[in-house]
Order: structure tokens, then C-alpha cells, then sequence
């Protein structure tokens, strides 16, 4: 079973989204994980971008693809809504994470004060 799935909601960051997507592939875990990221029907390289990384890691990332732009809230709500792992942790597109030890940390923690 899957222990936290990453949500990750995207509009137009083709600058970004590939920092992003390394910075959760490169967390060192105990734990299996899953990359489930929601596009917003971006204009730009965007979903090129997002179909590479999950070609190269079908077994790690999937994409919700939109057809039409339906807003940064509806976008995140559809994604809660697929969560089906113990835990989930959020993260937009334009953002990374610093430390590849900072999942296992978060998990640890919840973990420890349950």
C-alpha cells in the first residue's frame, strides 16, 4: 500500500515543474510513495513536460489532465478527492522541496504522534 501520495497542482509552470517533480523523486524514504499531479489545462510546455517525467517513472507519477482550465481550488479538491494512502502532502508546481530526507521526516514524525 501506498503510505503518502504528493499532490502537486499546475498552471503554466513549465519553468518549475521540472525542479519540483526532482525534488519529491529524490526524497529518500522507508516508504512507497506516489506523485499525483493535476494540470490545469496549461498553454505551455507544461504537460510536455509533466509526459516525460511520467514516461520515465510510470510506477511513480500520474497525471489528471485537463481539457479546460477549472480553477486552482477545483483543481486541488479533485486531487484530495483521488487520495487513497495513508497520508498526503501538498505541493504546488513552482515550489521544491530543499532536502531529499524531508518526506521520511514528515512521516516520522506523524508517525510518532499519532
Amino acid at each position: 500500500m501506498i503510505k503518502v501520495i504528493i499532490l502537486i497542482t499546475t498552471y503554466n509552470l513549465e519553468k518549475y515543474i521540472g525542479q519540483c517533480l526532482d525534488s519529491v523523486l529524490n526524497q529518500k524514504t522507508k516508504f512507497d510513495y506516489k506523485i499525483l499531479v493535476g494540470d490545469d489545462a496549461s498553454t505551455d510546455g507544461t504537460i510536455e513536460i509533466l509526459r516525460k517525467y511520467q514516461k520515465k517513472y510510470p510506477s511513480k507519477i500520474e497525471l489528471v489532465l485537463r481539457g479546460k482550465n477549472i480553477g486552482s481550488l477545483a483543481n486541488s479538491l479533485e486531487l484530495y478527492e483521488k487520495c487513497n494512502a495513508e497520508y498526503f502532502a501538498f505541493l504546488d508546481g513552482d515550489d521544491f522541496w530543499l532536502t531529499d530526507g524531508r518526506l521520511q521526516k514528515q512521516v516520522d514524525f506523524l508517525e510518532g504522534n499519532r
